[in-house]
């Protein structure tokens, strides 16, 4: 959800702080003219400036204080209230100069602050745009996950599906060998191992499936001896053309 951005605050224009000073000065002197003295007029035109300038920064700040020495100045020429308020030319020029530069170093804080609140809310407002961004990749990576997770879930399923499938036909093709009579095999051609075999083998030749998987030897030796030579030039007796090789049955050999 995007946060509401804050709201940039406007800059009055530059001559407000003038018009304000100016102001004070319209009231001061109209008061005047009807025989009310403003106490410490100056004074207040004063902290008029400072204020201007802490508010609406340096230019409105100077712009004030120019209003401030012109008034002062005519004050001056004028003698306006008493000579202590005003003072000769050096104190007039002191005033203004003590003025001015209150004036410039407050709207310059004033300024520099707005700057570094300007970039503040800048860096909000990238960070922000970032977070809704990283928010965005994450929520895509998430559905992609899920996705995965869900196909895999499938497969996974589908698999087990297939290996009951498997295992119920490997336990109906046992079942139908294990019936059968004769001896069902099978081998690995290139290394000759034995692979599978039925239990047919009990019944005719009187040895067990464990009997021919762990003797390698016992297909050539159940073999009559007389038909041995010849059924040793063939690699595979199973494979050997007209007649079939005499075996010898292990009760048989036993008794």
């Amino acid at each position: 959800m995007r946060l509401p951005s804050p709201l940039p605050r406007l800059q009055p224009p530059f001559w407000i702080g003038g018009v304000a000073v100016l102001g004070m000065i319209f009231w001061i002197e109209t008061l005047r003219q009807f025989g009310f003295v403003v106490p410490t007029p100056f004074i207040l035109l004063f902290f008029a400036v400072a204020l201007t300038a802490s508010i609406d920064g340096l230019l409105a700040g100077v712009t004030s204080a120019t209003v401030w020495a012109i008034y002062l100045i005519y004050a001056s020429a004028v003698h306006v209230g008493s000579p202590s308020l005003t003072g000769g030319s050096v104190e007039v020029s002191l005033g203004i100069l003590v003025v001015v530069l209150l004036a410039v170093r407050l709207g310059w804080i004033k300024d520099q602050n707005q700057k570094l609140i300007q970039k503040l809310r800048q860096a909000s407002l990238e960070l922000e745009r970032r977070i809704e961004q990283r928010t965005a990749e994450l929520l895509t990576t998430n559905s992609r996950l899920s996705k995965e997770i869900r196909g895999r879930i499938l497969a996974q399923e589908a698999l087990g599906k297939n290996e009951l499938a498997l295992q119920l036909s490997q336990n109906r093709l046992e079942s139908i060998l294990s019936s059968l009579e004769d001896v069902v095999w099978s081998v690995r051609p290139q290394t000759s191992r034995l692979l599978y075999l039925n239990s047919a083998v009990d019944s005719l030749y009187g040895y067990s499936i464990s009997d021919f998987l762990g003797n390698s030897n016992l297909w050539l030796e159940v073999i009559h001896p007389e038909d041995r030579e010849r059924v040793q030039q063939k690699r595979n007796f199973f494979s050997y053309p007209g007649e079939k090789p005499r075996t010898i049955i292990k009760d048989l050999v036993s008794g």
